[in-house]
């Protein structure tokens, strides 16, 4: 028990340093560019954006230099990106970490029980033409329903979101629905890419980019 609360601490505090540093360098990296672009612009409008305040400034921007005001306006709103791809990645980290070194002993004994829960509250359901869809929507309520630690809740969850139904012939009196959603989920989670900041770096140069392009175009 000690061991599982010193690896899910050690797991949410990795979780946490990857979240501030993300977003803390994509803050950072945003008010940058976003400053030096401001001067630009101010500097090739001239006295128009001087003579004039508050929302009358982004008029006269967007009126002005149409298409630098519109780069400066994607620069102003890439720490949300910053915020949605960081997240992403940090799922994909955790789920990476878990896979690989509490796989057997933590996610699939809760997939189990998970899957026990389920069968029992469906006795009769999933074997004519039921709707797949609403298979998933209980399962994952089911996990939302569980004790366990939020991280293993959080990748059951998204093994269950990866699976795909619309191959399961239930029309076969030997299927077992529930040993096919395990195996699948299983295969799921363990076929998820390696986590990878590549789509961070990705804004991060494109922000650069964009003041590059706000400083030659000109307009």
């Amino acid at each position: 028990m000690k061991e599982q609360i010193k690896y899910f601490t050690k797991i949410t505090s990795i979780a946490v340093f990857s979240f501030i540093k993300i977003n803390l360098l994509g803050s950072v990296n945003s008010i940058i560019c976003f400053t030096i672009g401001c001067f630009l612009l101010t500097e090739n409008v001239g006295h128009a954006a001087h003579a004039n305040s508050g929302p009358l400034i982004i008029l006269v921007f967007f009126m002005s230099k149409p298409l630098g005001t519109t780069l400066l306006t994607l620069i102003f709103f890439a720490p949300i990106l910053y915020m949605i791809l960081g997240n992403k990645y940090i799922m994909s980290k955790i789920i990476h970490l878990l896979i690989k070194d509490k796989s057997e002993s933590t996610i699939t004994p809760l997939l189990d029980r998970v899957l026990i829960k389920f069968k029992n509250n469906q006795p009769d359901g999933f074997k004519k033409g039921a709707d797949l869809g609403l298979a998933k929507i209980k399962l994952l309520d089911q996990v939302k329903s569980e004790t366990d630690n939020k991280w293993l809740k959080k990748v059951l969850s998204f093994g269950f979101k990866k699976i795909q139904l619309d191959d399961v012939d239930l029309s076969q009196d030997n299927i077992a629905f529930t040993d096919i959603i395990k195996t699948k989920t299983i295969t799921a989670l363990h076929n998820s890419t390696e986590p990878s900041r590549k789509a961070i770096l990705a804004v991060l140069i494109l922000q650069w980019i964009f003041l590059l392009l706000i400083w030659i175009i000109k307009l």
